[in-house]
């Protein structure tokens, strides 16, 4: 590790370095900078050092490799809960990532904001069956979500049938009389909270769900930028578009030429004016927090209507994880120079 260089701390709550470590380290030393990966449980805080992973110079590999605390944190959500691991780093190095709300805080922001209403899904906290019933009774088919949930796992598709109600999760589906589904959800309830919102048609040509993600973060200027805006499409019957479930990702000008023909131009157009708009208009929303990226996940109704499904803030990567990694390297670099310009001027 080169001395005198910045050292970028790329901190995951658990796991191994991935392909977004590597192309965060190559687009560190881009930019003049090291990157050293790892978890809470490898800082030792008598010694103040970390045993984390390096790649190899010759780039054979990570090894292991003795360490100093990094200068700034490229960190995910949970480890802010790290307690007295998190403090301690904290205490000498910024971080990235701020944590902001569950989806139900972010709900409640977007409409208070006025936040893009034509956008807006009709979404309400699922305080309990009754609740449900009746948001079904007003709104139709209904999905349940996971208050912290990620990576559309625990989605719930319920929609209404003759002899009572067809429930799916996954690729599992049942029908249920409502008595049936009252029981069901006080189980599913009782466990975590969830919200609900309306469901929306958003389907390919041949059936399968899907979203298009639009990928933003800042740069090394603070500015935010378009990383990838891409069509996101799930595998099976399922309501979940998200790739880490078997899905895949499509470019979105050719995914849209098939589902929309002639149109699809304009809804293209859309889209880029969309995502350039979106990320500072949703960070007026946490005032006293600087988001460093986001993924807005837009549904497409037959008609060629969008609707915003979720807004990510800590959006994935894979398959374009050199695309994400260099303006999320340089950004680590700006917070890490706001941080050390706010200490010369108090010194």
């Amino acid at each position: 590790m080169a001395q005198g260089r910045p050292l970028i701390g790329m901190l995951r709550w658990q796991g191994r370095p991935g392909a977004n470590a590597l192309a965060l380290t190559h687009a560190a030393a881009m930019l003049g900078a090291d990157l050293l990966w790892f978890t809470p449980a490898d800082v030792d805080l008598d010694r103040q050092r970390i045993l984390g992973w390096r790649w190899r110079p010759d780039g054979t590999g990570w090894q292991r490799q003795d360490s100093r605390f990094p200068d700034v944190i490229d960190n995910d959500g949970r480890v802010r809960d790290g307690g007295p691991v998190w403090k301690a780093l904290t205490a000498r190095a910024p971080a990235t990532t701020r944590r902001l709300a569950d989806k139900d805080e972010i709900a409640r922001r977007m409409t208070a904001g006025g936040f893009y209403p034509e956008l807006q899904l009709p979404t309400e906290p699922a305080l309990d069956p009754a609740a449900v019933l009746r948001f079904g009774a007003d709104q139709g088919e209904v999905v349940l979500k996971p208050l912290l949930g990620s990576g559309g796992r625990g989605l719930v598709h319920l929609a209404p049938a003759a002899q009572g109600w067809r429930i799916m999760e996954g690729e599992q589906e049942e029908m249920l009389s409502e008595q049936q589904l009252v029981t069901h959800l006080s189980q599913r309830l009782a466990s975590r909270p969830h919200v609900m919102q309306r469901y929306i048609l958003s389907r390919s040509p041949s059936g399968l769900p899907f979203d298009i993600r639009l990928h933003v973060r800042r740069n090394g200027e603070g500015d935010w930028v378009v990383v990838k805006i891409y069509a996101r499409i799930g595998a099976g019957r399922g309501i979940a578009s998200n790739i880490g479930q078997g899905g895949s990702i499509a470019a979105p000008e050719t995914f849209l030429a098939l589902r929309h023909g002639a149109e699809a131009p304009a809804i293209m157009a859309r889209l880029k004016d969309l995502a350039r708009r979106l990320p500072a208009d949703f960070q007026a929303l946490f005032p006293r927090r600087e988001i460093d990226a986001l993924g807005f996940d837009l549904g497409l109704d037959p008609e060629g209507r969008f609707w915003l499904f979720e807004v990510n803030a800590f959006p994935g990567a894979k398959y374009f994880e050199i695309e994400d990694a260099v303006p999320r390297a340089a950004y680590a670099l700006h917070v890490l120079a706001k941080a050390r310009s706010r200490r010369a001027a108090k010194a």
